[in-house]
């Protein structure tokens, strides 16, 4: 054990990070404070194959029981300083109480160098989460969060279930009560858990994640000793307020127990077996509280129409104002996505281009058609007058610039499920969006939400940029369109960014320099969404070099295809109270036609079913706010990506499918009116590109084809 007084030297520079590598199996560093969550996260990090080789602590003195008893190193710091940052954003102030923090974890990864992630016990709390991420982009590490968003009563079940062994030790909170919960293990508290979770009057979180109560653990599987009071604690009742008494025990002393070593798992084989029968108000639930990737693969056509068709009923509903018919006349090859509402803008698609020689590496030319599509992009936005609310107003000299742009659509014709190609893209978001610089001047003072796809670019567009000796086929091109917010920098009030930077079980964590999702005012805009495994951030392919056979391909691409939905739905779930009741648009893209036609197939049977058994809707989804595209290539070399975005205002949009000539599609009534269009390459391009525009291979309407 290792205790580290006061502030220690910082071996790690404060300015960025390193480019942060997920590992199957990491070695890692583990936040404890002693309490049930802090516990079963580090048995979860386990679970998934790590090995934690540190502790640490800011310094409650009977932590140091727990790293004996597991036989790890810790690591201890007393606070020095107060939280001086309260934003949701943490920007590194100078004196800050995680700056305490951020000291010690520097000394862990000196002396232990070959760390590379940081375990936490988070489940709701944005801010601690937040913290906790800065500080691993600092050391380039990855923060793993296994508790993050997890259903409360699930968890609380599983950590019984896994034998964590802990106590209330403090209350308060409304509905608890000194001499009935007080001192309470957890097994026993669980049925009055749930009791007090549904109780309206109190609305408990189940596992205290709102500060209702706190834990102590004083044995779990990976304890090889058990930790027992000296003596009888004593009660302190800190406020003997009779709505919400705020009290705790005291303790004079701990010892070391040893214990039946039958009851000790150490490895994640061990782990993985546990199983126990709890019973709740005469129900018998049996837990397994640890489950491989594998086998959590396995269940998703049950688990995610289940989960999804419990979720939509407790949603709000919205006005729809299209009633039945379209608002267009419907057509035939071409789909536009009708104008948004003020506030919000949309830039027409700016093309960047390079016609380097093949010789030259593919991310040098990606690199320098990047660059270019920004710039035009740039040169857009500082021209551009702002229409909002069917008015002309300029902000300032100067127009909109990147610090405006909450959402970007990115089409290149290089192989986008090439990492290389992801990581000349991430380069140039991160110098544009995701400085420490950019971050403190941007509204919401995050990153773009990011949609990113490959597909081919028709000879009418190339024709504009040919060069004399460079063949068509040799051009890589990057076009880039943006969703930006109408408001002059600084004015963030109405804009909230979702950036998850943690492994979790909830869906995929973001380690390249975009957001999940950023909302301004009534609109959210999201990134989009793929069938990785969010534990791994790999997709759910076999590991194998040989050639897959047929049925273990389709069970594999199945499961892309659940998942890419479920994340969806999760993240759309935490930024929007309607959920899927309140999508302004979506257009999933698919590699293949059968793909594309399977997606349809779960979203139909398990959402649009769901809400129009809910609403009475005489219309469907399906046709009515999803376009539904085959393209060329998807990142990381998946089969499926969802991109869409919520509206909590009446909905007056309609996606329409039409196949008319390229002039009789009309022009943007204004810079910045949206109108984004799809179109299929080979289909006549508009004459005017003052539109977002994306190629794609086909359409899933065979009649549009």
């Amino acid at each position: 054990m290792m205790t580290v007084p006061g502030k220690n030297a910082n071996p790690v520079s404060q300015q960025g990070s390193k480019d942060i590598k997920i590992m199957t199996r990491m070695r890692v560093a583990a936040l404890v404070s002693g309490g049930k969550d802090s516990i079963f996260s580090i048995l979860e990090s386990i679970s998934q194959n790590h090995e934690v080789v540190a502790l640490v602590n800011m310094q409650p003195p009977c932590v140091r029981y727990l790293a004996e008893a597991m036989n790890i190193p810790l690591y201890q710091s007393r606070i020095m300083h107060a939280a001086t940052c309260h934003s949701l954003t943490y920007d590194v102030p100078p004196r800050d109480e995680v700056e305490d923090l951020f000291d010690l974890l520097s000394l862990v990864h000196r002396n232990h160098d070959d760390i590379k992630g940081l375990v936490s016990g988070a489940i709701l709390s944005n801010y601690q989460r937040e913290r906790v991420e800065s500080i691993c982009e600092r050391l380039s590490w990855v923060s793993l969060a296994y508790l993050w968003r997890r259903d409360q009563k699930e968890l609380l079940l599983d950590m019984v279930g896994a034998g964590v062994m802990a106590k209330i030790v403090k209350i308060a909170s409304f509905g608890l009560d000194v001499e009935r919960d007080l001192g309470c293990w957890i097994a026993d508290f669980v049925p009055r858990a749930f009791c007090l979770a549904d109780d309206s009057n109190c609305a408990l979180n189940p596992c205290g994640e709102g500060g209702e109560f706190e834990t102590f653990t004083f044995d779990c599987p990976l304890f090889t000793k058990r930790i027992v009071p000296l003596e009888e604690p004593r009660v302190v009742i800190h406020s003997s307020d009779p709505f919400a008494t705020v009290a705790y025990l005291r303790y004079t002393g701990f010892r070391l127990e040893s214990k039946d070593r039958t009851n000790i798992s150490f490895s994640r084989e061990a782990l993985l077996k546990i199983a126990k029968d709890i019973t709740v108000g005469g129900d018998v639930i049996h837990r397994r509280p640890f489950v491989s990737t594998e086998d959590r693969l396995t269940d998703l056509s049950t688990a995610v129409p289940l989960e999804i068709s419990r979720d939509i009923p407790n949603t709000e509903r919205r006005d729809c104002l299209f009633g039945d018919q379209p608002l267009l006349t419907p057509v035939d090859s071409r789909l536009g996505i009708l104008n948004m509402p003020g506030g919000l803008l949309s830039t027409a698609t700016c093309i960047g281009v390079d016609c380097s020689t093949v010789e030259t590496e593919l991310h040098l030319r990606l690199k320098n058609a990047t660059q270019n599509a920004f710039s035009k992009l740039e040169l857009l936005l500082s021209k551009l007058n702002i229409y909002t609310f069917h008015h002309l107003l300029w902000l300032g000299r100067f127009g909109l610039n990147f610090d405006n742009v909450i959402h970007c659509h990115l089409t290149t014709s290089a192989e986008i499920s090439d990492s290389s190609v992801l990581g000349s893209i991430d380069n140039s978001f991160k110098q544009i969006f995701d400085s420490p610089s950019a971050r403190r001047r941007r509204v919401g003072n995050a990153p773009p939400s990011l949609v990113c796809l490959s597909s081919p670019w028709p000879l009418e567009v190339l024709n504009r940029f040919t060069i004399v000796g460079v063949g068509k086929d040799e051009i890589v091109v990057m076009a880039i369109s943006s969703i930006v917010v109408a408001v002059e920098v600084g004015h963030t009030a109405d804009v909230e960014a979702m950036r998850v930077r943690s492994l979790s079980y909830w869906a995929p964590a973001v380690t390249a320099s975009y957001s999940q999702a950023i909302r301004f005012a009534s609109e959210c805009f999201y990134s989009g969404q793929i069938g990785l495994v969010p534990e791994t951030l790999e997709l759910p392919l076999p590991s194998t070099s040989t050639v897959l056979q047929s049925e273990s391909l389709q069970s594999h691409i199945e499961q892309q295809c659940w998942l890419a939905l479920r994340h969806t739905h999760r993240v759309m779930k935490v930024m929007e109270p309607g959920g899927w009741r309140s999508l302004f648009y979506s257009v999933v893209y698919a590699t293949s036609l059968s793909v594309l036609q399977s997606v349809r197939n779960k979203f139909h049977a398990t959402v649009c079913a769901t809400v129009t058994a809910a609403d009475g809707r005489a219309w469907c989804a399906c046709d009515a706010l999803v376009a539904w595209a085959v393209v060329s290539a998807l990142p990381k070399g998946a089969v499926v990506q969802w991109q869409f975005a919520t509206s909590r205002r009446p909905l007056h949009l309609r996606v329409m499918v039409s196949a008319v000539a390229a002039d009789e599609i009309p022009p943007p009534a204004h810079p910045g009116c949206c109108r984004f269009v799809l179109f299929k390459c080979g289909a006549v391009v508009p004459p005017h590109l003052g539109l977002p525009i994306v190629p794609v291979v086909r359409f899933l309407e065979e009649s549009v084809n």
